[in-house]
């Protein structure tokens, strides 16, 4: 990971392009209203997506089947 870290899917984290490495950010599917706080421990994702999350975050926001959600971030938490 882009933090030094070993990547662990169980753990809430996430990739974001921008935000700051160890930056905790709130991520809501506003299909659901599930909320999860995650750490940003790598750089990414690409095609043309906001933010990558951990299988852990993602079954967290009850999204992990469908693989795809429109999930505001809130930086800071």
């Amino acid at each position: 990971m882009a933090d030094g870290t070993r990547i662990d899917e169980h753990g809430l984290t996430a990739a974001h392009p921008s935000l700051s490495l160890k930056m905790r950010v709130k991520v809501t599917n506003l299909a659901n209203g599930a909320t999860v706080n995650v750490t940003v421990t790598d750089r990414g994702p690409g095609y043309g997506r906001g933010i990558d999350l951990s299988e852990a975050a993602a079954e967290a926001l009850r999204m992990r089947r469908c693989g795809l959600a429109n999930a505001p971030v809130v930086a800071g938490q």
